[in-house]
């Protein structure tokens, strides 16, 4: 008996068949037996298309990711902040609509397409001018975000229903901070990621601002160590190296007294030796 020419097992049917078998229960329960069980085959009959179980989980990731639109296309009317947010924002999404997947979803067994991912959002960021420095953080920071969002609070629960009953009586801080937060996870979570985002947007600026002065830092004293201009490719360089200059007063040294305008001490005037400058 021939082979028929129509193959009994399509892969995107399989794969789709998988997700719905993961969905019901659990990645755990996830067997070839069972999906070849679910498909009206012979199990061992999917390693003439797959390679391995491994192979089905694959394209079961890929298959979250593009039903979510995780992928953005290519704008040039959008910001790095735009790219970031969308991507994350979808990102939760589909860990919400597949929470039984979430495994398959960390972030260190998305290769290789969430590395192929990642790399298209760096290179937005660096076009966008963010120094190379900050780009794996930013994009650390906002999928621990998501991540976390979409697992810890898996049925979207608002803030006064995941801790209630709160005792009044005891807990009177907690209870007016969760009674005054958002109704909704999906807003809760929205505005941890705009100050997320915004918190890294300043922290870009102060940098840009510091070697924009030739090396001088902001009023802040958060960051001693060089401004990395060479890094942000679009100013030059600060003045005498990665450091920045030493902003405190000189010695006092003999001679007249006079008030500094910016300190707001005394200082001596220094001695030149000449009576007329005394």
């Amino acid at each position: 008996m021939g082979r028929p020419k129509v193959p009994l097992i399509d892969r995107d049917e399989a794969i789709a068949k998988a997700l719905e078998l993961i969905d019901l229960d659990g990645i755990e329960a996830f067997s070839i037996r069972k999906l070849g069980g679910a498909l009206g085959v012979n199990g061992a009959s999917l390693y003439h298309h797959f390679k391995d179980k491994d192979e089905i989980l694959h394209g079961v990731r890929l298959l979250i990711l593009r039903e979510a639109r995780v992928f953005l296309p290519a704008s040039k009317n959008a910001t790095w902040q735009d790219y970031v947010a969308k991507s994350v924002t979808r990102y939760r999404a589909a860990l919400l609509a597949h929470p039984n997947a979430a495994p398959l979803m960390t972030p260190g067994r998305m290769r290789p397409i969430g590395l192929a991912h990642r790399d298209h959002l760096v290179t937005k960021m660096l076009k966008d001018g963010v120094p190379p420095h900050y780009c794996y953080p930013i994009i650390d920071s906002v999928e621990t975000l998501g991540f976390g969002s979409a697992l810890f609070n898996p049925q979207q629960l608002p803030p006064g229903q995941r801790f209630a009953p709160l005792p009044l009586d005891e807990l009177p801080g907690l209870d007016l901070a969760v009674r005054s937060a958002f109704r909704t996870a999906d807003r809760l979570f929205r505005l941890e990621l705009q100050a997320l985002l915004e918190g890294w947007t300043a922290l870009i600026d102060r940098e840009g601002r510091c070697v924009l002065s030739g090396g001088r830092l902001p009023a802040t004293r958060a960051r001693t160590r060089g401004c990395r201009a060479a890094d942000l490719g679009q100013v030059r360089p600060c003045p005498g190296g990665a450091r920045a200059p030493d902003m405190t007063p000189p010695p006092a040294r003999h001679g007249k007294r006079h008030r500094c305008p910016t300190a707001g001490r005394a200082t001596r005037q220094p001695h030149t030796g000449a009576k007329g400058n005394r």
